[in-house]
């Protein structure tokens, strides 16, 4: 079976793949690493060509072409791997291409000679040529090296070395060489439009870590843990507690990785300094960031090159960027906060940089993932203000704040969560997700706030495990779809992925021919659980049902526990993660004989699907429930129940009354009556269960109740 590595931010941050079939690659930009490419045969290499190295030799080749002067070469890396999209009309190919060399070799060539030219060969994935630039005569051979290069001749990249021939004629040679081919820096956030790429953003390291530096020595060593990666290059790197030294006397260093515990500290040429601040030894704090206030951007379909030139500095750090659906605009965000829209029509022009239109102070997104096309505007999730936000390039409004704005009372406000916070929309259907942190969340991202944009309607959905989300086009159906990820149960296990809300699929979480729900039998441990295979086994081909998820309740359907799955043979299931029991590493209360199991991939049956009755402080008592369903399973039917939360935490509930229906017949159980639910439950809530597996549908839920007040109305 053939293996393909799948870049995932390193556990630390997600990826932005970015680019399109016209390029035919794309970038992949976390923060972290150095920014790679997907070729077009799924290949994963480095993006961006390294600067020439220095030529090692010139020497005379006899008779040939040139004239009798000084002249200077220099070289360049290139990739006929990867091309731009327009050829250089010199001969020099559509190859991408990098910097040149900074230093060059000179030669005193004889009248109509020729000179073989060696440059070494660079050890780098898709570099496929090297390209050789040469001056013009000159007198003497300062005025040789002090160019300008232009063509004159290629090589293939191949062995250690390269020599390349230079028997071009003055007047035949091409045009100069290019000198704005710089490599990209790791930035955080990524997005393609029109063929240019667009970056910005940062991850800075060092919270959690402590370093130690020597004075007289460029090497900084973590003490503990491998918080560096290979996309720091060019880094500012500082000693919290420092105020000498550095290149700014302050303290203040760049840095370049080394390995995944050292760095070298190194000055403005990149050349390597010693560290001469004010301290020494182990147990620095320390900080170590790309700018993150910059919006660069590469040549058009050349996302190897970023020019120098192609730069914005905003007065925040970059949070997001897109663009407004419809419309040539950029949509910049920063967290001052902060919403700026750029014409993308000037590009290219000294007003594209100076032309920003400030579209809002009061907001911006929190999360660039969150950032998605919704009906022709733009929606994205703001936790600095808690709540959804949308805007059409010329104004922002608070969409949720009218209808839930107490749910994100409740959820994470750790930036390492909020940052990696993301949204869909699915057009078809009308559904629109906001998936975010519940507070204690044993996943990063485990929670949806959703809308129904038809009807307006918003509805909560506990998702326990959904770190991603994308859009997909079927190539040969063109149905579009969004695809989720799970972050996976750790421990060197990834996570699975599939479609959400999808429609009128109920049989394709697990296999039918395999063990979907049924009977416990025993269980050995609290991780543990034995289960009847009278009817069927468990599946457990391509790694069985790691990262699907197990629900276990007794006999009548309570006590439900819900634990992710890290292994599992054909009778047996092992867990590490339990939600909605009293404790998170195993299931308590233990399961015993006779309770039920019921299996699912990213989202189990269970829910549930909360929707907000208003205020929670006010006690309320239930009338009726109204429901309307069909297509259920009639030997296992769904069923509900209510709750309600206390003001302190909502990690309790008020017992509920049952109640007979008004014509007296026998009533179903519509409440949970365990006063202690274990989960937290904002607010008042309602939950549809099922667990049939079956194409139910639920169309309508009324409920009718009394505010238990001095006006008792209805």
């Amino acid at each position: 079976m053939s293996v393909e590595t799948v870049y995932v931010g390193q556990n630390a941050t997600k990826d932005c793949v970015v680019g399109d079939c016209q390029m035919n690659r794309y970038a992949i930009f976390n923060g972290i690493e150095y920014p790679r490419r997907i070729g077009p045969n799924m290949e994963v290499t480095r993006l961006g060509v390294q600067a020439g190295t220095t030529p090692t030799t010139a020497v005379d080749g006899g008779a040939g072409a040139l004239a009798a002067n000084w002249y200077a070469w220099v070289a360049v890396y290139a990739s006929a791997l990867h091309t731009r999209p327009v050829a250089v009309a010199d001969g020099s190919g559509n190859y991408t291409r990098g910097n040149p060399s900074a230093d060059s070799i000179t030669l005193d060539v004889v009248a109509a000679h020729k000179v073989n030219v060696t440059v070494p060969a660079l050890d780098q994935d898709g570099i496929t040529h090297v390209l050789l630039y040469r001056s013009v005569g000159q007198a003497n051979e300062a005025a040789a090296q002090a160019g300008p290069f232009y063509y004159v001749a290629q090589g293939l990249n191949t062995g250690v070395a390269v020599t390349i021939e230079d028997n071009v004629a003055e007047e035949l040679i091409g045009l100069e060489v290019e000198s704005d081919n710089y490599p990209p820096n790791a930035y955080r956030y990524a997005v393609n439009i029109d063929g240019y790429l667009f970056a910005g953003g940062g991850f800075p390291i060092g919270t959690g870590y402590t370093c130690t530096v020597t004075a007289g020595s460029s090497l900084v060593t973590a003490d503990s843990g491998t918080p560096f990666y290979d996309g720091i290059i060019g880094w500012r790197f500082k000693c919290l507690e420092d105020t000498t030294g550095g290149t700014n006397g302050g303290g203040l260093y760049f840095a370049n990785y080394v390995n995944s515990t050292t760095l070298q500290l190194v000055d403005g040429n990149n050349d390597p300094i010693n560290y001469d601040g004010s301290l020494s030894g182990a147990s620095q704090t320390f900080l170590v960031y790309l700018s993150d206030f910059a919006l660069r951007w590469a040549k058009k379909g050349e996302p190897e090159a970023w020019p120098l030139d192609n730069i914005i500095n905003f007065a925040g750090a970059i949070t997001g960027l897109i663009q407004l659906p419809n419309q040539s605009l950029l949509l910049v965000c920063t967290d001052e906060p902060s919403m700026y829209v750029l014409d993308l029509n000037l590009i290219g022009t000294d007003s594209f940089k100076t032309t920003k239109s400030l579209i809002s102070t009061e907001h911006t997104t929190s999360s660039h993932y969150s950032l998605v096309p919704v009906d022709g505007r733009v929606r994205a999730i703001d936790a600095y203000k808690g709540c959804i936000i949308e805007t059409d390039g010329t104004g922002v409004r608070n969409i949720s704040g009218g209808t839930v704005p107490k749910i994100f009372e409740y959820l994470s406000n750790d930036a390492n969560d909020t940052k990696l916070w993301h949204c869909a929309y699915d057009q078809k259907q009308h559904f629109f997700g906001a998936f975010v942190t519940f507070n204690s969340a044993q996943r990063t991202i485990d929670f949806c706030v959703g809308q129904h944009t038809l009807t307006g309607s918003w509805f909560f959905n506990f998702e326990k495990d959904l770190l991603c989300t994308g859009n997909y086009t079927h190539p040969d159906t063109g149905e579009t779809m969004i695809l989720g990820g799970t972050e996976g149960p750790g421990n060197g296990l990834g996570g699975v992925w599939g479609r959400i809300w999808c429609p009128n699929e109920y049989a394709d979480w697990i296999p039918s021919s395999s063990l979907r729900s049924g009977t416990i039998t025993g269980t050995p441990t609290s991780t543990v659980i034995e289960v009847d295979t009278t009817d069927g086994t468990l599946y457990t081909d391509a790694d069985g049902l790691i990262g699907r998820w197990v629900m276990v309740c007794d006999a009548n359907g309570e006590y439900a526990q819900t634990g992710y799955i890290i292994s599992n043979t054909a009778s047996t299931i092992t867990v590490n993660r339990v939600i909605n029991g009293m404790d998170p590493s195993q299931f308590s209360p233990a399961p015993e004989a006779d309770w039920k199991f019921y299996l699912g991939l990213i989202e189990c049956r269970w829910g549930p699907k909360n929707f907000d009755f208003g205020d929670p402080d006010v006690l309320k008592k239930v009338w009726e429930v109204w429901c309307c369903v069909n297509n259920h399973n009639e030997d296992d039917p769904p069923f509900i129940r209510l709750y309600r939360g206390f003001e302190e935490g909502y990690t309790s509930q008020l017992p509920l009354s049952e109640r007979l229906y008004l014509d007296r017949s026998e009533n179903q159980s519509l409440v949970n009556k365990v006063d202690n639910k274990l989960e937290v439950m904002p607010r008042w809530g309602i939950a549809f269960y099922d667990r049939s597996y079956g194409p139910t549908v639920l169309h309508s839920l009324s409920i009718v109740f009394n505010a238990l007040t001095d006006k008792k109305k209805k």
